[in-house]
């Protein structure tokens, strides 16, 4: 686990990327985002046919130094012991997200300096990393909500999930759970039970029958964390949604959203560049509002999470109109037993201004 500290560095260079979000946010000022940007179609205004006012110039820096000044008040962890920092432009981050085993970097350091020690991130951050037992139960449980998410892991599981309980603040947090709580008491849980056995008997079945085919042959080979990621998929369809999405026994070959969900980590996340991780950790030094317009970013990364969010919205929407015309009762899958909650419940969590049921159910 790691807790940030990051200094604010009083000069950035700012290449494309900010160009645009800049440019967006200064669009947004002026009030004319609404009339170029939509949900379904998006046109990407030119950065270098807008001059810039002397307004706009001051209506984004006033978004900016309020996060630089925040972020430069801070407490240094430079006494605790950690690794050599590679550069100051990317720490030891690229090290750490490029390395071959996951956990290999953790457990050597762990060895080294204990259960705690700091890490240099990218533009001087530096990264509290802790496996102690009694401070993670601190963090997670005695603390609430004291320790916040980094704002690259929050802003990038955005990107794929929307507006959705695993990016809401505390107080939104709060509402998703209280409203969510029903579906995952005990009594509940146990009625999953026959869906999870019957799915680890077909996989069982899945590899005994690539075993029995590969003796035939000169033997085989199977990818156990690709099958189980597989099966893991077609239980949550089932006891989340009572939906079959087929994964594990087809691979979800005639399902749209199975086809934007395979690979769509490894075409995003894995082995980044250098460039890629200094501009995702420099997120931390814009404001919420500017970050939000990062999914219309023109880049291979950008375009994948939004076309796996398209499918999952509308797969979402398509299971619960299935859903409210259905008119069978006793259904046990957490969809159906959040619906049979009176609707003042159900609309607790959406109770801000300007909210909608559409914007949060499909990713809920």
């Amino acid at each position: 686990m790691g807790i940030c500290r990051e200094p604010w560095t009083a000069s950035i260079f700012l290449p494309v990327e900010y160009v645009l979000i800049l440019h967006i946010a200064i669009i947004s000022s002026a009030s004319t985002i609404n009339q170029r940007y939509s949900r379904r179609e998006v046109v990407f205004p030119q950065p270098l046919e807008h001059k810039y006012t002397k307004g706009e110039h001051l209506s984004v820096w006033s978004h900016l130094l309020p996060t630089g000044l925040a972020n430069s008040r801070r407490h240094t962890l430079k006494d605790i012991r950690g690794p050599t920092s590679h550069s100051f432009w990317l720490g030891s981050e690229k090290v750490h997200r490029n390395a071959k085993q996951v956990g290999d970097l953790e457990f050597q350091w762990a060895r080294e300096y204990g259960p705690t020690w700091m890490v240099k991130g990218c533009l001087g951050e530096e990264v509290l990393w802790t496996a102690d037992p009694r401070a993670l139960q601190y963090v997670f449980h005695t603390s609430g909500y004291r320790f916040s998410k980094r704002t690259a892991a929050i802003e990038t599981t955005r990107l794929f999930t929307g507006e959705s309980i695993l990016t809401a603040d505390s107080v939104d947090h709060q509402r998703h759970r209280k409203i969510m709580n029903p579906a995952f008491g005990a009594a509940q849980l146990r009625t999953f039970l026959p869906v999870f056995r019957r799915s680890a008997a077909r996989l069982s079945q899945k590899w005994k029958d690539t075993i029995q085919s590969g003796e035939k042959s000169d033997g085989c080979t199977m990818k156990v964390d690709e099958t189980l990621s597989r099966m893991t998929l077609d239980i949550i369809g089932e006891v989340a949604f009572d939906y079959r999405f087929g994964v594990l026994s087809d691979n979800g070959v005639d399902n749209e959203f199975v086809q934007a969900f395979n690979n769509l980590f490894v075409d995003t996340l894995l082995y980044p560049s250098s460039w890629f991780i200094i501009f995702q950790s420099s997120w931390r030094f814009f404001p919420g509002p500017v970050l939000r317009y990062l999914k219309y970013l023109p880049y291979r990364e950008y375009r994948r999470f939004a076309t796996y969010l398209q499918a999952a919205m509308q797969t979402g929407r398509t299971i619960i109109n299935e859903k409210a015309a259905d008119t069978e009762q006793g259904n046990k899958d957490i969809i159906s037993i959040l619906g049979m909650f009176p609707a003042e419940a159900r609309l607790i969590i959406y109770d801000r201004p300007r909210a909608s049921v559409s914007q949060y159910s499909p990713t809920l």
